[in-house]
């Protein structure tokens, strides 16, 4: 929170709480972190893992005070299945980081399939393809 004149930090800060849910430089966390709690403001950041439709399902891997999540928790309930205190401010972007590494790794191996796949003569229409059918229960 900026304002023209600095930091804008309201009378009731003892039990305000930031909770940044972007996607950013963990530096850049521990920096903001930092400000807030300088100003006696608490600051997590909890950057979504899961996509925008999965709301209520998504998983927050939280960096922060454990006291600033605690007081949060309820409302981050809403909209996250899952929430992991994983230690210091930057640690929730670190986790988050590390899941955006994953899952270009697995668009990158994709992709060499569907070349490899093409080159050996299958179809990428076919490659694509599940080869395993999972059938529900009733």
């Amino acid at each position: 929170m900026r304002s023209r004149t600095g930091w804008a930090a309201p009378r009731f800060s003892s039990w305000l709480v930031i909770v940044d849910m972007s996607t950013v430089d963990p530096g850049v966390t521990r920096r903001m972190s930092e400000t807030a709690l300088q100003k006696g403001v608490g600051y997590l950041d909890a950057p979504v893992l899961g996509r925008p439709a999965a709301v209520g399902n998504w998983a927050l891997p939280v960096g922060g005070r454990a006291h600033d999540l605690d007081q949060c928790r309820p409302i981050l309930e809403l909209v996250a299945a899952k929430i992991f205190h994983i230690g210091e401010s930057g640690s929730g972007n670190k986790v988050k980081l590390l899941n955006q590494l994953m899952f270009g790794a697995i668009n990158a191996m994709t992709a060499e399939m569907m070349a490899v796949a093409e080159k050996i003569g299958i179809s990428r229409s076919f490659s694509l393809r599940p080869s395993v059918r999972v059938r529900r229960r009733r």
